[in-house]
């Protein structure tokens, strides 16, 4: 995060929210006025949902997994 960047986070829970969101996401990784973190977690961490943390990082953004 650099100086006069705000963070933003964005929560995504399973494959259903993320799609939606990943607009909202690509764009505030293209505008320097934010640093984004998505904070992926409940089906996106469960294997049997098909969950996949690293689906959601390849929006290019840091991604923290909570369990």
């Amino acid at each position: 995060m650099t100086a006069g960047t705000l963070r933003v986070v964005v929560v995504t829970g399973s494959r259903a929210d993320h799609g939606p969101l990943r607009p909202l996401i690509r764009g505030l990784r293209d505008d320097p006025r934010f640093d984004p973190l998505v904070v992926a977690c409940g089906g996106h961490l469960d294997p049997r949902q098909g969950g996949d943390p690293a689906v959601v990082a390849a929006d290019g953004v840091p991604v923290t997994a909570v369990d």
